[in-house]
């Protein structure tokens, strides 16, 4: 579940990057899912990171999302934040295959 504070939090890290209340239909390739509590787009690793934190540090539940295919969502949806990556360009591999 997304608490008022918990959204003010993600609005003000992700800005524009963060919605509210997204059938997870619109994200998967076969169209099935109820409502994300909020879907979260990171720009870079360090946004990905503080994220991750933040959803730790309230107990929220997340879940990564590439292009949704093969995805299925309950129409019941997802109470916490889906990490979309499918538009996430700021992994890369750094020589010795580190991440």
């Amino acid at each position: 579940m997304i608490t008022p504070d918990v959204r003010d939090a993600l609005h003000r890290m992700l800005a524009d990057r963060v919605r509210f209340e997204v059938p997870m239909s619109r994200l998967t390739s076969l169209r099935v899912g109820g409502p994300a509590g909020a879907v979260a787009t990171p720009a870079d690793r360090g946004e990905l990171a503080a994220l991750l934190r933040l959803c730790a540090k309230h107990g929220v539940p997340h879940l990564t999302l590439g292009a949704g295919f093969n995805t299925l969502v309950t129409d019941r949806g997802f109470g916490g934040v889906v990490i979309q990556l499918s538009r996430f360009r700021a992994i890369e591999e750094r020589p010795g295959g580190a991440l």
